[in-house]
C-alpha cells in the first residue's frame, strides 16, 4: 500500500491492545533423553528421570507449563501424554530414515 500514511501511535495502540488481550503462551519444556545401554549402566538415565520427577513434584515448573519427552537409543521413542488419556502412548521410530 504505497503512498498511504499511518499514524504510528494509533498503530502502536492496536498492537499493544492485541498483545494484552491474548493470554501469555505457556512455557514448554521438552526433554530429549538418552536411553542407551551406556546411559542406563552409568546411572545417567535414572538421575535424569529423578531430576525431572523432582521438578514436577516440588512444583518447580511455572504454572501452566507443558512437558514433552523423547527418548532415544538405537531407536527414537516419542511419548503422547495428553491429559485425559488412561495411560501414556509411545511411538517407536525403529528406522530413523523413516521419520
Amino acid at each position: 500500500m504505497a503512498g498511504q500514511e499511518y499514524d504510528f501511535f494509533e498503530f502502536t495502540k492496536i498492537i499493544i491492545f492485541s498483545y494484552m488481550v491474548r493470554p501469555p503462551v505457556p512455557p514448554v519444556y521438552f526433554f530429549v533423553i538418552d536411553a542407551s545401554v551406556y546411559a542406563i549402566k552409568s546411572g545417567m538415565l535414572e538421575q535424569t528421570c529423578a531430576v525431572i520427577k523432582h521438578l514436577i513434584q516440588q512444583g518447580k515448573l511455572p504454572e501452566r507449563a507443558e512437558l514433552g519427552f523423547i527418548t532415544f537409543d538405537h531407536q527414537i521413542h516419542i511419548f503422547n501424554l495428553k491429559p485425559g488419556m488412561s495411560s501414556p502412548k509411545m511411538i517407536v521410530l525403529a528406522d530413523i530414515d523413516d521419520g
